[in-house]
C-alpha cells in the first residue's frame, strides 16, 4: 500500500461525482439483497444490520471504483503505446464479486473512517459543500455515507498506484509483473528514494 499518510481531516484523492454516480448505479444491482437485509433488521429489531450492509457495500464498491479509475488513467497515459495499451483492461463487473478488493481489506479502513466522521474539519467542509451543491443534503446519514465512499475510493486509487499493482495492471502475466516489481525494488532502494525526494 502507498506510504502516503492519510489524514482524518482531508482526502488525498476524493471521489468525484462521475465516480459516485457509477457507484450508485452499481448499488442498484444489490436492491434485492438490501431489501432482504432490511426485513431481517426489522424482524430482529436491529436497525444497525441494515445500516452496516449499506455502508459496507458502498465501501467495497467505492474501493473497486477507485482502483478502476487508475486503470482508466493508465489507458490514457499509454494511448500512444499500443503494445502496453492492449494489456490494460479492467475486469468486467459481476454481481456479488468486487474484483479489486481483497478479503478483509474493507475492515482495515474502519478506524480511519471513524476518525473522519469525528473530524470537525470534515464536518465543516461537508456543510460548505452542501451549501454549494443542491444535490447534497446536509444530514448525518449522508455525511457518514460520503466519508465511507471517499475513504473507499481513495484507498482503491492509492492501492492501484503502488508499484506492485501498477505492474499487475500493465504487464501481460503475473510472472512478468513480479519481475518488474523486483527490478524496481532493486533500483529504487530506500536510500535512492530518499536521495530523489531531497533533490
Amino acid at each position: 500500500m502507498s506510504n502516503l499518510k492519510r489524514r482524518a481531516d482531508n482526502f488525498i484523492v476524493p471521489c468525484d461525482w462521475e465516480a459516485f454516480e457509477i457507484i450508485q448505479n452499481e448499488m442498484k444491482q444489490y436492491q434485492d439483497y438490501l431489501d432482504e437485509t432490511y426485513k431481517k433488521a426489522e424482524e430482529e429489531e436491529k436497525p444497525f444490520i441494515y445500516a452496516n450492509a449499506i455502508l459496507g457495500l458502498f465501501l467495497r464498491l467505492a474501493m473497486d471504483e477507485g482502483y478502476r479509475r487508475v486503470i482508466d488513467e493508465l489507458k490514457e497515459d499509454y494511448k500512444d503505446t499500443p503494445l502496453i495499451l492492449e494489456n490494460i483492461k479492467a475486469k468486467p463487473r459481476k454481481y456479488n464479486v468486487v474484483e479489486y478488493v481483497d478479503e478483509g481489506e474493507d475492515k482495515t479502513l474502519a478506524p480511519l473512517i471513524r476518525r473522519r466522521i469525528k473530524s470537525k474539519r470534515q464536518r465543516k467542509k461537508w456543510k460548505e459543500a452542501c451549501k454549494d451543491s443542491p444535490e447534497q443534503n446536509d444530514t448525518e446519514e449522508n455525511f457518514v455515507m460520503m466519508m465511507v465512499v471517499h475513504t473507499g475510493f481513495e484507498h482503491g486509487y492509492l492501492k492501484a498506484q503502488t508499484i506492485e499493482e501498477t505492474a499487475k495492471i500493465v504487464c501481460k502475466d503475473e510472472e512478468r509483473a513480479n519481475l518488474v516489481t523486483e527490478l524496481f525494488r532493486e533500483v529504487f532502494t530506500p536510500e535512492v528514494m530518499e536521495r530523489l525526494e531531497n533533490e
